[in-house]
């Protein structure tokens, strides 16, 4: 069990983006509550007769309660999806995608409802227009949200020293990197590393991984994009491969000085394994990996070793 120091001392970590998850339930309550109220304040359309009336009401209702409910259902399920990165991550992959997907299911729903009421709606007109300069406006917002997450984060690491700090490798690789969606979504530019853990930072978005939770960490060289993993990488060259304790996929980074990025952490890890003190920052030689505490230690250990004989020794 951590001591309250400990706990004290510890990251917190991001937790729930709760601007980008009311935006997003905004085009949700739209979704299902505007269509509701059209269908309730209007009559069914004009029909040539009341049986093709009574009939042409009874299957706006069904569609109605049919879209409610499916909506509902899909919001709940991008509950279940982002509950997966929001730990490490401020913004998560569904929390960024689902403000725009929610506003465009919203803006569908308003115009058909409407439309099929026979009465005009200045907001969902349908024209393509229309609906490009919401998306637009959605995209904006969600950035926009979502950098102010960003902000709100790092103002608690605002005393966090960085022993190494590299910024992500750009090369000839990119290109092909950032045409995949999720890698462009969540293209870094800096690598930070320090006595906690290290904190992977992009234009919109930051993830923060404690030292506690590494599995292991190492360089590859060869990966694809196709291999299962959350890659978090500008380069397909500089690549290094880190695994958790809590996540089956691997995470890959994109250090431009990895050499010392993964020296800092290795080190880190091998010292939580071992349940030592972390030491300062890596330099040229190996002696800095140590603190100041076990070199004290181990330099009284030297000078009695050579006070005392070897009993093994045979006068």
């Amino acid at each position: 069990m951590q001591s309250s120091e400990g706990q004290k001392n510890e990251w917190s970590l991001p937790g729930w983006p709760w601007e980008l998850e009311l935006f997003a339930l905004i085009f949700v309550a739209l979704a299902v509550f505007v269509p509701l109220g059209i269908h309730a304040t209007q009559q069914a359309p004009v029909s040539r007769s009341l049986v093709e009336a009574v009939s042409t009401r009874a299957w706006l209702d069904k569609g109605l309660v049919f879209w409610s409910v499916g909506i509902i259902g899909v919001y709940l399920v991008h509950l279940i999806l982002a509950r997966t990165d929001t730990r490490l991550l401020t913004a998560s992959f569904p929390h960024m995608f689902a403000p725009l997907f929610f506003a465009m299911v919203a803006y569908a729903r308003i115009y058909v409802t409407a439309r099929d009421h026979g009465i005009p709606f200045a907001f969902a007109r349908g024209a393509v227009a229309q609906m490009g300069a919401l998306a637009l406006a959605v995209i904006f917002m969600t950035l926009l949200l979502a950098r102010l997450q960003v902000a709100r984060y790092m103002m608690k690491l605002r005393d966090v020293k960085w022993d190494v700090s590299t910024p992500a490798r750009w090369d000839v690789s990119s290109w092909r990197v950032l045409a995949q969606i999720k890698p462009l979504v969540y293209a870094p530019q800096y690598y930070r590393a320090g006595e906690k853990g290290i904190l992977v930072e992009g234009w919109f978005y930051v993830m923060a991984v404690p030292f506690r939770l590494f599995h292991s960490i190492g360089a590859v060289t060869q990966v694809s994009l196709a291999t299962a993993g959350d890659f978090f990488v500008s380069s397909m060259r500089s690549l290094v491969r880190l695994e958790l304790t809590e996540r089956t996929n691997p995470i890959f980074l994109s250090p431009d000085n990895r050499d010392e990025f993964l020296k800092y952490c290795s080190n880190h890890v091998q010292r939580l394994k071992r349940g030592t003190a972390p030491g300062v920052r890596t330099g040229a030689t190996t002696t800095t990996s140590l603190s100041s505490t076990q070199r004290i230690t181990t330099g009284q250990t030297q000078r009695l070793a050579a006070a005392v004989p070897d009993p093994s020794y045979k006068f």
